[in-house]
């Protein structure tokens, strides 16, 4: 009872002490009688009845003030749980964690407590979303959220902060102990099958964890390195959890270096990012019918950079087109008077551009390149992305002139139905298939179909990769037209390969051990000039060191030609270096789950880092996972398109040294990428 409420009681009983005191009804009646004439009764009788009436007045007056006061209080907690919880999930959202997260991160300071941050993305949401519609994207949304506050503590706070995306705070005493908990049990329930109308559906997610007050002490800080340990979780193959170290710290601060060097090599005027040509040879007669163009980064303070560690970073910063411009251009203008096509590599991403043939028409104008002696190499992955798409890029490269090779034959997912519904001049057998014919009488047999096939088909046979003398005599016996690989030649700069060019012949023993080496033709063979197109025939031999007649004196087609061609090494064809030594892991996306990831039996001489390409048969990952319990065990993994279960959660090292967890599961199919290149 509040005070007003008293005071009111108070004052009634006070008037009913003096109306009883006075005797206020007897005196009244007195009143009335004396003065009738007044008609005192009937005034009275009027406020008797008035009394009640203005008393039910305002009760009912009360009662409306009161649905007005509560219908105001649930639209308060409405507008207030819309604006701090997800509508969709009833996870809290971005607002309220942010909130939260600071008002911990204050609570963990005072009592000098951990506080971990957790980032959960869902694997291959887009992929659902787009399959089975919005409808199904949202159950599938809401059946995760409901098992991600199943899986955590009622002291945990979780929020769903983005499409697919979701946060945990968790004051978990040490990171071990939710190593061992929570995140063991977000990842074993979330890989359940979840079932959403008539679909069943299967999603697995990625985990990064950071961790107060080790890896960061504000909110912006944690969330910024549980993002980085996320992103390493995904590169490292998905359905994992990964956590923020200080080795991942200083690959973030050197990937950012890299990127804004990469943007600044890739200005008109600084000529950093160059080609480098390998020579592809007419297996039967070592004549040189083609290059292949792999892009090579004069880093001013790092030196010579090969395109698979800076191809992946031009796609994420949304430079690969201009990267693919760049060296376009220049082999262009360096191989113009060469009797040789040039083959250049063209990534999905670019190759779903529709303004891709425009745009190589532009630069075949400006440098006045033949459209016929250009080349496109596109990966099997850009096929099945969007076919009919693939389909119209090709007609249109064919109706103009260029030619259009299929790399990698094998590694990838297209099938007899896309060779046969796209005409493409050429395959290119992956190099891993090359280098098992040594010990592999299977993958003979396979690779024997290839050719077999690609002949059947009116297309040229090119093989990767040939590193000795016997894969060279094994696949010319087996009528490969054409190959290329160390056997032959390293990549060179533009004024060495436009020698070979000229002479048509290159000593590879020569190339191994130094500066190319020119060779006569046999007798029998005849040079280059008589395989030059008609438009260069007439033009003088390329025989200076000072590089093709039409450019000035001094000056070469290489930007920086003090770096000799040794300096590559066989990991070198990522998506720009068009060559089978390429394939690292730089050059492949966060989800690139293929078989390039896994090759088997990579010891061979030109095998030096982690870049070396993929192979066809399954093999085990080793992540240098540390000891586990008996309960568990590392990861087997399998080139796409086969799925093999993954045993029980482990950790080990991930891409940039973060350490990893992996969960049990049947990891979904994922197409092996290649990042854009030239």
């Amino acid at each position: 009872m509040n005070r007003t409420n008293i005071l009111i009681l108070i004052a009634s009983i006070a008037v009913f002490a003096l109306m009883h005191n006075a005797d206020f009804y007897e005196s009244l009646y007195r009143q009335t009688r004396l003065y009738e004439d007044y008609q005192l009764d009937e005034l009275l009788n009027a406020f008797f009845v008035a009394a009640p009436a203005l008393a039910l007045a305002l009760a009912l007056r009360a009662r409306s003030l009161s649905q007005e006061v509560r219908q105001r209080e649930k639209a308060e907690a409405t507008a207030s749980r819309l604006a701090n919880y997800d509508a969709l999930t009833g996870l809290a959202n971005r607002r309220l964690f942010h909130t939260e997260i600071v008002r911990r991160l204050a609570e963990a300071e005072a009592t000098g407590t951990e506080l971990n941050v957790l980032l959960v993305d869902l694997d291959r949401f887009k992929v659902i979303n787009d399959l089975y519609g919005h409808d199904t994207g949202d159950s599938l949304l809401r059946t995760i959220s409901a098992r991600i506050r199943s899986a955590i503590r009622s002291t945990d706070l979780a929020a769903r902060i983005g499409g697919d995306e979701f946060a945990i705070l968790s004051d978990a005493p040490t990171v071990e102990r939710a190593h061992l908990s929570l995140l063991r049990r977000l990842l074993s329930s979330i890989q359940e099958p979840i079932y959403a109308g008539e679909y069943q559906l299967g999603t697995t997610v990625s985990i990064g964890v950071a961790s107060y007050p080790k890896d960061g002490k504000t909110a912006e800080d944690l969330l910024r390195q549980a993002d980085q340990a996320l992103y390493q979780a995904k590169a490292a193959g998905k359905n994992r959890y990964a956590l923020f170290d200080d080795k991942l710290a200083r690959a973030m601060h050197d990937r950012r270096t890299l990127e804004e060097d990469l943007r600044a090599a890739l200005s008109p005027d600084r000529g950093e990012i160059v080609p480098y040509f390998q020579p592809i040879l007419d297996l039967p007669s070592r004549e040189v019918r083609q290059f292949e163009v792999m892009a090579r980064w004069n880093h001013p303070q790092r030196g010579l950079i090969k395109a698979a560690q800076f191809a992946g970073v031009a796609e994420d910063i949304g430079m690969s087109d201009q990267l693919y411009r760049t060296i376009l251009q220049q082999s262009c203008a360096c191989a113009l008077h060469w009797g040789q096509s040039i083959s250049v590599n063209v990534s999905p991403a670019q190759f779903s551009d529709k303004q891709l043939v425009p745009k190589t028409l532009q630069i075949l104008a400006e440098t006045g390149f033949p459209p016929h002696r250009l080349e496109l190499e596109i990966s099997e992955t850009a096929l099945v992305q969007d076919f009919a798409q693939a389909r119209r890029v090709i007609q249109g490269l064919r109706k103009v002139g260029i030619q259009v090779a299929l790399d990698d034959f094998g590694t990838g997912y297209s099938g007899l139905r896309h060779l046969h519904a796209l005409t493409v001049d050429r395959i290119k057998i992956d190099r891993s298939f090359v280098e098992l014919t040594r010990t592999q009488m299977d993958i003979k047999i396979i690779v024997s179909a290839m050719i077999a096939l690609g002949h059947s088909l009116g297309m040229t046979v090119t093989a990767e990769g040939i590193e000795n003398d016997g894969e060279e005599a094994w696949l010319t016996e087996q009528g490969c037209d054409m190959g290329q690989g160390f056997l032959f030649s390293h990549p060179l700069q533009g004024t060495d390969a436009g020698r070979i060019a000229a002479q048509g012949r290159v000593d590879a023993a020569a190339l191994d051990a130094g500066a190319p080496v020119l060779m006569p033709p046999p007798a029998d063979q005849p040079t280059n000039a008589s395989h030059a197109s008609d438009d260069t025939a007439d033009a003088p031999g390329v025989t200076s060191a000072d590089g093709p007649p039409d450019m000035p004196p001094g000056r070469s087609c290489d930007m920086r030609p003090d770096i000799p061609a040794d300096d590559m090494g066989p990991d070198d064809t990522g998506p720009y270096d068009m060559g089978p030594d390429d394939m690292g892991p730089d050059d492949m996306g966060p989800d690139k789950n293929g078989a390039e990831e896994n090759g088997p039996d990579k010891n061979g001489p030109d095998d030096t880092g982690p870049g070396d390409p993929a192979g066809v048969t399954p093999t085990v990952l080793s992540r240098n996972l540390p000891s586990l319990p008996a309960s568990t065990s590392s990861a087997t993994m399998s080139p796409a398109p086969m799925a093999l279960p993954i045993t029980a959660p482990h950790a080990g090292q991930g891409p940039s040294g973060a350490m990893v967890g992996q969960a049990s599961l049947n990891p979904p199919r994922h197409s092996p990428v290649k990042r854009s290149g030239t």
